[in-house]
């Protein structure tokens, strides 16, 4: 079964769930956002997200949805969240 990660960043909550090849959710996880805290605490939580609806299985990609640009994210994104993945896990 091919698995993939969807994020919803939004100003209130950051949403991820974990899909089958059909589109199908399979597992949610939520947690406020808490914009206020600024960017490295978003990326936190972005990275803790994935990982809770990963869990321990292996996904083929994450797709990530936001209001806005992500030009601020750019390198964080890269140095935080590609490591977790780089294995191929």
């Amino acid at each position: 079964m091919t698995l993939r990660v969807g994020v919803d960043l939004g100003g209130t909550n950051i949403r991820a769930a974990l899909l089958d090849e059909k589109g199908t959710i399979l597992r949610e996880v939520r947690e406020k956002t808490e914009a206020h805290l600024g960017p490295v605490r978003i990326i936190a939580k972005l990275i803790s997200v994935v990982e809770r609806v990963k869990g321990e299985e292996k996904v083929r990609g994450i797709g990530i949805g936001c209001p806005g640009p992500l030009a601020w994210m750019r390198k964080r994104a890269s140095s935080f969240l590609l490591p977790i993945f780089r294995d191929g896990t």
